[in-house]
């Protein structure tokens, strides 16, 4: 059988970087150990308004969101680290939701850890 069908285009090429180690205070700490590079992805930055429940004052709160292939190996926790401008996204989500027609795109929340620059 051929591919799967996928239905996003891929804005972005990112190195999915996973691993932990113990810094010298003993805590832990990421390391950058490279699992998968120059992975295609639909990288989108995602804004909504909310309310804040005790003051009731608006504010707009920026996410990120990244759109992979079916079966790329990406899992809660791991980094990604854009190929264009070096800026680092914590996951913090993964999900692949039904899709009648073919493979589920695999949907991840991001956190921007650090920006590009």
């Amino acid at each position: 059988m051929g591919a799967a069908l996928s239905a996003f285009v891929p804005t972005r090429r990112v190195d999915v970087l996973r691993g932990t180690t113990t810094d010298v205070f003993g805590d832990p700490a990421d390391t950058d150990t490279v699992v998968a590079p120059g992975v295609p992805c639909s990288l989108v930055e995602v804004s909504r308004r909310e309310q804040e429940p005790v003051s009731g004052m608006w504010r707009t709160v920026r996410r990120f969101r990244a759109r992979f292939r079916p079966g790329v190996d990406v899992r809660d926790g791991d980094r990604l680290r854009d190929a264009r401008d070096a800026s680092t996204y914590l996951v913090e989500g993964v999900s692949a939701p039904t899709d009648l027609v073919g493979a589920a795109d695999l949907l991840c929340d991001l956190k921007r850890v650090t920006k590009a620059g």
